[in-house]
């Protein structure tokens, strides 16, 4: 990295790749190792779906798919509904990334009643999200627009908070955005930093030209 300031750099800026590593590399050695030694199934699945995004976000594919599995088969022996359907959508969206959109939609929409029949909120609005990823992978405007009106719905009746509605909204506003909706955007922008402030995080900055 150059620079080109007078001042000098107090410190250097921080490798947040390596940090994440060192954060699913956690999971996997200490979290996975210590639950398996306790034949705790229930903490095993939840480490393995972790792991999985995790990974998927760092571009290991194939090393997210195999920590997917994990997850679900330890939720079933677990018998946890939640994590076994958390397992099923983390691998429609570890398929998306591997560019496998419509084993991804198929697999997202399989499991989207389900989830819907355990009213999980959290894992609806995730699951939403890859869904509505996916179609905008394949353009396809009348899904995109069932499916944004499914979530309009969704955050009207339910508080919008935490990691997962904070995504939702961000997607939702790259839409709105695609579709030079400026109102709506902006409208959806607002609920983004209501969710995110109410998460601790900070939403990322969209600019409109």
């Amino acid at each position: 990295r150059m620079s080109f300031s007078k001042i000098n750099e107090v410190c250097e800026m921080p490798n947040l790749i390596d940090i994440q590593t060192k954060s699913y590399k956690w999971f996997l050695e200490e979290g996975i190792k210590e639950a398996k030694a306790v034949n705790d199934d229930e903490d095993l699945a939840f480490l393995y779906n972790n792991l999985a995004t995790s990974l998927a976000t760092l571009g290991r594919q194939d090393e997210a798919l195999d920590a997917s599995q994990e997850a679900y088969e330890a939720a079933v022996r677990a018998d946890d509904m939640t994590e076994k359907l958390s397992a099923l959508s983390n691998k429609g969206f570890i398929l998306l990334k591997k560019g496998e959109v419509k084993k991804s939609i198929q697999q997202l929409e399989t499991i989207l009643p389900q989830i819907d029949s355990i009213q999980h909120y959290s894992l609806e609005l995730k699951t939403l999200s890859y869904l509505l990823q996916a179609y905008l992978e394949q353009d396809d405007t009348q899904k995109i627009n069932y499916y944004l009106n499914i979530c309009e719905q969704l955050v009207k009746q339910v508080p919008s908070k935490g990691i997962n509605a904070v995504a939702l909204l961000q997607t939702m506003a790259d839409i709105k955005l695609k579709k030079e909706d400026y109102v709506g955007t902006l409208s959806t922008l607002e609920q983004v930093d209501s969710a995110a402030l109410s998460n601790g995080t900070y939403p990322r900055d969209i600019y409109l030209k």
